[in-house]
């Protein structure tokens, strides 16, 4: 198909989809009227900030995205002139956002940042859809760029957001961009020091509480590790400070004569965070040395005890761990 003359050249051909086709098409009356010029400045200046703003891959990503729930087959270029030329329309000003950095989201939190020109009050609208975005986090300014502080989320769950100014007379907004938080896992819990073979030793009818690593969490010790010097009788306990120099036991074993050297014990301890791990050596010892902080000691058998006073001695460690569960 194919037309000559003045019909061809208001004949526009092309082909979609392997089908030829064929569409008039009109010059505008006065195509260099003060509309059109309006009209063109819009697209070009569009075309420019689309170029030249500072978008970067994951922005341009989120156009991509917020184009493709529209009716239609649009780009994200596309779908940002369409934002940007329709408020230029109303009278309104563009600003733009750019180069937003999603910081490595946690279980239930995460942190947004965006460059902007200027405050234009803006906030975040998140949700678990890219259909439906309500919740509304606010952004603070600090001249440069928004930080928007996302709590309350859901782990190992995927989140869609896009950032918009609340002010009515200026348009500034954002594709939609996603993350997906990640699954909670409990921290290690842990109270004392590694069980090795320390230079020095330390015990003899002696009941020794380590300062140095209390219990970073509620829970309950199931394995202690411990260096014994000699063959002796231990019994293990967790300590919590009462006041000052005055501890009291939360939780004890009697794990009767062990070998010396390194061994490993199953036990079921209660601890809270903020609790001390101890011992008593029996007619043994154990082993230390002057690496820590800080130990209490107390002549004779407290493991367990109530609100008893010890003595605090400085710079030194015993190898004496528990770790457990929450």
């Amino acid at each position: 198909m194919e037309g000559l003359g003045k019909l061809g050249t208001s004949i526009i051909y092309s082909k979609n989809k392997g089908i030829k086709t064929a569409k008039g098409y009109k010059v505008p009356d006065n195509p260099k009227s003060d509309d059109q010029k309006e009209q063109r400045d819009y697209l070009k200046n569009g075309v420019l900030a689309w170029k030249t703003d500072g978008y970067t891959a994951l922005d341009i990503k989120a156009w991509n995205l917020y184009a493709k729930i529209q009716k239609g087959f649009l780009s994200g270029y596309n779908m940002f002139l369409k934002e940007r030329i329709n408020s230029n329309k109303i009278g309104h000003t563009w600003y733009p956002l750019w180069n937003c950095v999603i910081e490595d989201p946690g279980h239930a939190s995460c942190t947004v940042y965006i460059n902007a020109d200027t405050n234009m009050i803006d906030k975040l609208y998140l949700g678990k859809s890219k259909n439906s975005m309500l919740e509304e986090t606010p952004g603070v300014f600090d001249g440069e760029k928004y930080k928007f502080a996302i709590a309350g989320l859901e782990q190992n769950t995927k989140y869609y957001f896009y950032i918009k100014s609340t002010l009515v007379d200026r348009d500034v907004r954002t594709g939609i961009y996603s993350f997906k938080t990640i699954t909670y896992t409990a921290p290690p819990l842990d109270v004392g020091n590694e069980a090795i073979d320390r230079a020095g030793n330390i015990g003899g009818e002696l009941t020794i509480v380590d300062k140095f690593n209390p219990a970073n969490e509620n829970g309950t010790i199931t394995e202690v590790e411990v260096w014994l010097t000699n063959r002796t009788s231990i019994k293990i306990g967790i300590f919590f400070q009462v006041s000052g120099n005055y501890l009291s036991t939360r939780s004890w074993v009697d794990l009767g004569y062990h070998d010396p050297g390194y061994s490993k014990h199953v036990v079921s301890l209660p601890i809270q965070a903020g609790d001390f791990i101890g011992l008593y050596t029996g007619a043994g010892e154990i082993k230390n040395d002057t690496t820590g902080i800080g130990r209490w000691l107390q002549s004779g058998d407290l493991v367990p005890c109530t609100n008893e006073e010890f003595f605090c001695s400085v710079n030194n460690t015993i190898s004496l761990k528990g770790t457990g569960i929450l």
